[in-house]
């Protein structure tokens, strides 16, 4: 038996406490791979004619006094890259879509990480080089996510080998709504820890149950990979597992004893449980809770337009 309890050295994580075995309470769902983008809309290139050349032919009408011989290549590159098919490198992507378009990168304002963040303002403060520490984060990040990668590819090869991603969702309050009233009525908050299979077809699963029946520590979650390890494939016989390092519900003794008791009485022989660096936590789960959050807005804003045509009804 071969048991690994991560890839970095960092213990940071919210506490959270014990509660009851779960039963009974798992859905499976087929989501799509990425975020919806209607999070962030971007704007739609057939507002610019439908069409690249267009945007390029107009740039390329500029007098010629204000055109250097650098700009003036990158605009012959891009015509050359549309014309004959080509994926046309980040200069080129920066210079049409950037100058052209405006568009840029989506920024997260939200759940970044400390250790990039003291380093940012550091370096804008006093202009020197990278520190050591930060160095080391960034190749434990690296090597995080390339585990991740590696894992997933090869899931694709080998069906005796399962990688996936779980994590908990930010609480989800019954009923929800957009007015204040309901905004300051009791609400009954609704946990959901999600399961994603990294390989296709992608499979996912929404673990979710009510604050009445447990809380949101290690026996919730123990008790959740347990069922989960119970009813995949007899033929998987080394299992991935990749979190975040939040100590109170994924990387404690609880859960390393569950898994390891899941090898002792299951088909697995081989159990890995990987945890991402603390801010760099992207995984695939991570789609389904923003899908979840997406149709929530979508359900919401379809019911206050129901109440808005209920009541004009009414006064008429």
């Amino acid at each position: 038996m071969h048991y690994v309890l991560g890839v970095d050295n960092d213990t940071s994580g919210n506490a959270a406490a014990s509660a009851v075995e779960m039963s009974g309470l798992t859905s499976e769902v087929q989501p799509v791979n990425d975020t919806p983008a209607a999070e962030h809309p971007m704007p739609s290139l057939s507002s610019q004619n439908s069409s690249m050349p267009a945007a390029i032919e107009h740039s390329e009408a500029v007098t010629e006094e204000n055109d250097t011989p650098g700009t003036t290549q990158s605009k012959q590159d891009s015509v050359e890259c549309l014309h004959v098919n080509k994926i046309p490198s980040q200069k080129i992507y920066r210079e049409v879509f950037v100058s052209e378009f405006n568009l840029g990168f989506f920024i997260p304002k939200k759940d970044q990480c400390v250790t990039c963040n003291i380093e940012k303002y550091r370096l804008k403060a006093n202009d020197v080089t990278a520190s050591d520490e930060y160095i080391k984060h960034i190749e434990q990040k690296n090597r995080a996510q390339l585990e991740k990668k590696g894992d997933k590819q090869i899931m694709d090869n080998d069906p005796q080998f399962l990688s996936a991603t779980f994590d908990l969702q930010s609480i989800l309050q019954i009923p929800c709504g957009d007015t204040s009233q309901l905004y300051y009525k009791r609400k009954l908050v609704l946990h959901n820890l999600t399961i994603y299979e990294s390989s296709s077809p992608n499979r996912a699963f929404c673990n979710v149950w009510l604050e009445v029946d447990g809380r949101r520590g290690s026996d919730e979650i123990g008790s959740i990979l347990l069922d989960y390890l119970s009813n995949i494939s007899d033929t998987v016989t080394h299992v991935s597992f990749f979190s975040d390092s939040c100590s109170g519900q994924n990387r404690n003794q609880f859960v390393a004893a569950v898994l390891l008791y899941a090898t002792q009485i299951l088909p697995i022989h081989i159990i890995d449980q990987k945890y991402l660096i603390p801010g760099h936590t992207q995984m695939q789960c991570d789609s389904m809770h923003a899908a979840i959050e997406h149709e929530k807005k979508i359900q919401i804003s379809k019911f206050s337009g129901r109440m808005e045509r209920d009541y004009a009804v009414s006064q008429t």
